[in-house]
């Protein structure tokens, strides 16, 4: 679920700025963020199918990641759209969902 509704916001995002930013800065913060969601969606996949503990754990240091770039798109970018801020709350709330489950997965991995 959280991969689709990532791929939603990508898409969201990726469009034509309607006020002024540097391009560069926007395709910058972009393709960081969605190569680290990414690496993060595929670490947590395989640690999950193979039941090992150290992919899941990578999944869960790059979620904290994760949820710092959001935070950095919430709070210090240069202008916040009423979507994007739903969209970075409801993408929030997935990575905790992500981060708790993940968290019980590598207990029960590790037992």
């Amino acid at each position: 679920m959280s991969k689709n509704y990532f791929s939603a916001y990508f898409i969201a995002e990726s469009r034509e700025p309607p006020l002024e930013w540097p391009p560069l800065h926007v395709s910058s913060n972009m393709i960081s963020l969605s190569s680290l969601i990414i690496t993060d969606l595929f670490a947590g996949k395989k640690g999950n199918l193979t039941e090992r503990a150290q992919p899941v754990g990578l999944s869960l240091a790059l979620s904290i990641i994760s949820v710092i770039g959001n935070i950095f798109l919430l709070i210090w970018q240069t202008y916040v759209l009423r979507a994007e801020l739903i969209l970075i709350i409801v993408q929030l709330s997935f990575i905790s969902l992500e981060m708790l489950l993940g968290l019980v997965a590598i207990v029960l991995f590790n037992r």
